[in-house]
């Protein structure tokens, strides 16, 4: 098992793992993502906190906690403006085409794609693309205080992102 913090994964990544990247958004009330762009890969925004504005292929769409957002490669997207402050994870799954990392300008994405998909938490195993390789995903809020462990195994990766905490 490998634990790391999210700044690291581009250079600690374990070499099991098939995604290009990761990590934490967070978005204040208002601000919004500077371009319109793309990836050489499949993208996942999981929402996790507040509410905000999406564009997708030209489409506006409202997302809001508990909201998936699958994005094919080469599908065009960019978060015009958060509602509320607002958190997501996102998700790079492994590179393909070109294999170009990050942001790509909107203008040099005009391949064909895959429709995007947005899917409820909860609902994944009926409504996950058909594209996406992912086998399931959900959202796990904790208790405060002690918790007791539930150890298990898949036949497949997992992965934990923690998004929030208190001190106490």
């Amino acid at each position: 098992m490998a634990t790391f913090k999210m700044a690291e994964w581009e250079f600690n990544a374990p070499k099991w793992c098939r995604f290009s990247n990761c990590g934490l958004y967070k978005l204040p009330e208002g601000e919004g993502e500077k371009d319109y762009h793309c990836h050489d890969c499949d993208e996942y925004l999981i929402v996790i906190e507040g509410k905000g504005e999406l564009l997708l292929e030209d489409r506006v769409y409202k997302i809001i906690s508990g909201d998936c957002v699958c994005i094919p490669i080469y599908c065009k997207h960019q978060i015009l403006k958060a509602l509320e402050d607002f958190t997501l994870v996102w998700i790079y799954d492994e590179l393909k085409g070109e294999k170009r990392k990050g942001h790509i300008p909107a203008e040099e994405g005009n391949k064909p794609t895959l429709p995007a998909k947005l899917v409820k938490i909860g609902h994944w195993m009926e409504e996950k693309p058909e594209w996406s390789r992912l086998t399931d995903l959900g959202i796990l809020n904790f208790p405060k205080g002690k918790i007791e462990m539930d150890y298990h195994y898949h036949d497949c990766c997992e992965y934990y992102f923690l998004a929030k905490c208190s001190d106490s």
